[in-house]
C-alpha cells in the first residue's frame, strides 16, 4: 500500500480493501487519530495496520494456550 510518504505492507481489513479500491488518497486513514485507534487501542477497523513479510506465512490462528502447549511439548 502506498501512503504517499512510503510504502507499507498492510493487514487486509475491509477498510484497507475500501482504500485500495478508492481513487482518494490514504491521508484520511493514515493520521495520528487513526494510528492511535488502530495501533495502540487495537481497533483494526479504524486505520491501516502495517504488517511484516512474515504475515504471508501465517496459515492458521491458534490460541495462546495452544501455542504454549506446543512450545513445551504438552499434548
Amino acid at each position: 500500500m502506498d501512503t504517499g510518504r512510503f510504502r507499507i505492507r498492510a493487514f487486509h481489513t475491509p477498510l484497507v480493501e475500501k482504500i485500495l479500491n478508492s481513487p482518494m488518497g490514504t491521508d484520511a486513514y493514515f493520521n495520528i487519530q487513526a494510528v492511535e485507534k488502530s495501533w495502540i487501542r487495537g481497533d483494526i477497523d479504524s486505520g491501516i495496520l502495517p504488517v511484516g513479510e512474515v504475515s504471508g506465512l501465517i496459515s492458521d490462528i491458534e490460541s495462546a494456550k495452544q501455542i504454549i502447549d506446543e512450545m513445551v511439548g504438552a499434548s
